[in-house]
């Protein structure tokens, strides 16, 4: 993967972190906006990885959603819900509280960083495969 790419893709990430965060504290982009005193375009850019987003920017958004910084630089998949082993067939717990975030849009995000993966995987191997 060449250097562009290594940096679009980390910078993505980070974004899509941001917007999990974001999403699974039922925060809306506007409030977030207002709060951290940027424009809704600029704060999108950030989420969709457009920008490059500074450490002082990466700590005051850490401290705003009351997280550790690690957690919007990480670049390992955030998960914020569990399956219960003794739930239904499907092995996903269905009562209250068994899998802690339920939302679409948090569950979207997880599958466009899998598809992220996927890709660059795929790309790897093709390189390996040429070689």
């Amino acid at each position: 993967m060449k250097d562009k790419e290594k940096i679009a893709t980390i910078k993505q990430k980070i974004g899509s972190n941001i917007k999990k965060i974001r999403l699974d504290k039922n925060l809306p982009t506007k409030q977030v906006c207002y709060d951290l005193d940027l424009s809704l375009s600029a704060y999108n850019n950030i989420e969709k990885g457009l920008t490059d987003i500074s450490i002082t920017r990466v700590l005051q958004i850490a401290d705003y959603f009351n997280v550790n910084y690690t957690e919007l630089l990480s670049l390992e998949k955030i998960t914020n819900y569990y399956i219960n082993p003794t739930a239904n067939s499907t092995g996903i717990g269905t009562n209250n509280g068994d899998i802690i975030n339920k939302d679409t849009d948090s569950f979207m995000i997880i599958i466009d960083n899998l598809k992220d993966e996927l890709k660059y995987l795929r790309e790897q191997n093709n390189l390996l495969i040429t070689k």
